[in-house]
């Protein structure tokens, strides 16, 4: 079943699906970019794998207007009538599904862990010391690289007010628990909202301190950033020709699908555009309605 939720308080028919995907998509530009891009891609998946697709269309909490959207995921598992699941996959709105996307339940961990990708893990050492240089504008020693990795991930944390640690998980798709990580979640939607990393580090933190983190696949949570930032940073920055540009990120977009299952879009929403005309599926429109 397919749900589009306009409220905290409305309740969905109840199904036999012990399983749903839910995210959050806010405001008609958000929401005609999912339906464009990414709907077909997960109804289709959501149908594969037998699961529902829950879309939270406003903020589940109206007061917290301060903060990114973002926040909201942690209020999910919460709500009574979503008590009737026994996993929640979220995923981020800005996610296009591979065709040959596994069964991601298949590779959960057990259910009292939160599973999900660290930060970075997609990248060989190598790749991660070149993406590490291109993100800091300065070159780095091979044998440094280790520790500026973890100084930067550090780093990460206490800009956020919070205790360091050597790794960060990915919180853009999650599986988990409603009824064991309900408490979990909402006691993080109190932490405050530091750094354009919006509720990542804090859920990091407390997954880390607690032991509660199952790891799973990168591909599962596979960015498209990184290798933009690796192949063509400096030519999509210079934007010198738009349609060569725009070719070239196609042409890339394609073969990340194909590598990932899940294909990511943070820190990279401006880049869905390109998406345009990329075989993922049924039209949206229709898949959607």
């Amino acid at each position: 079943m397919i749900w589009f939720v306009d409220s905290a308080e409305q309740t969905p028919t109840p199904s036999p699906a012990r399983a749903a995907i839910v995210s959050v998509v806010i405001g008609e530009a958000h929401e005609a970019a999912w339906r464009t891009l990414s709907a077909a891609s997960w109804v289709a998946y959501a149908e594969r794998i037998g699961v529902d697709l829950i879309v939270f269309k406003d903020r589940i909490d109206k007061t917290d207007l301060a903060r990114s959207p973002a926040w909201q995921k942690l209020l999910i598992p919460s709500l009574p009538w979503i008590q009737r699941y026994e996993r929640l996959i979220w995923l981020d709105s800005d996610i296009i599904i591979s065709e040959t996307a596994p069964d991601i339940l298949e590779f959960a961990g057990p259910p009292e862990k939160v599973s999900l990708s660290r930060e970075g893990s997609r990248l060989s050492p190598a790749e991660a010391q070149i993406y590490l240089e291109r993100l800091r504008g300065e070159s780095t020693p091979p044998d440094k690289f280790d520790v500026a990795w973890r100084q930067e991930t550090r780093m990460t944390y206490v800009s956020n007010g919070l205790p360091p640690h050597d790794e960060q998980f990915n919180t853009g798709v999650m599986v988990l628990s409603p009824q064991r990580h309900k408490d979990l979640f909402r006691s993080v939607y109190d932490s405050p909202e530091i750094t354009r990393l919006y509720e990542q580090p804090h859920l990091s933190h407390r997954l880390l301190q607690d032991d509660l983190a199952h790891v799973i696949s990168p591909r599962f949570n596979w960015g498209i950033i990184e290798p933009i930032r690796l192949y063509i940073q400096d030519e999509v920055i210079k934007d010198e020709d738009p349609v060569v540009i725009g070719k070239l990120v196609r042409i890339l977009m394609r073969a990340e699908l194909r590598n990932g299952y899940f294909l990511h879009f943070y820190g990279a929403m401006n880049l869905l555009k390109f998406f345009m005309g990329v075989p993922i599926g049924q039209p949206a429109a229709a898949a959607a309605a």
